[in-house]
């Protein structure tokens, strides 16, 4: 693992926050100044086939990662954006159960208004 990839990894590891690729290059540049964006996609794309980061596609907006891998979904507020981890709603087995079918792996996003937005 390079040292820019170890950098990357440590950032979104650091937190559970869900950062753009552009927001991440911000973190890492404290420890790396000289790290450039496309760097930051290149690795996270390669992060991402390892399976030690998940992106996390959203419509309209930059995608996120998500350096926590293990299962769990995903709360969207529809006004701010940001993103929240929740318990997984469904287990894979309980899906090839219903699909009688394997199951690779499922994404879910579950979109609502915050409770900070709410309040606004």
């Amino acid at each position: 693992m390079s040292r820019q990839r170890e950098v990357i990894l440590s950032v979104l590891r650091s937190q559970r926050f869900h950062p753009t690729a552009d927001e991440i290059l911000l973190r890492a540049r404290q420890r790396m100044p000289a790290l450039a964006l496309g760097t930051v996609y290149r690795n996270l794309k390669a992060l991402c086939d390892e399976k030690l980061v998940r992106r996390i596609p959203m419509e309209d907006a930059p995608d996120r990662y998500d350096g926590f891998v293990e299962p769990h979904d995903h709360l969207v507020c529809t006004s701010c954006g940001k993103v929240y981890d929740i318990p997984s709603l469904q287990t894979k087995e309980a899906l090839e159960a219903k699909l009688e079918a394997p199951v690779e792996g499922y994404e879910l996003k579950v979109y609502f208004t915050c409770p900070k937005c709410k309040n606004q």
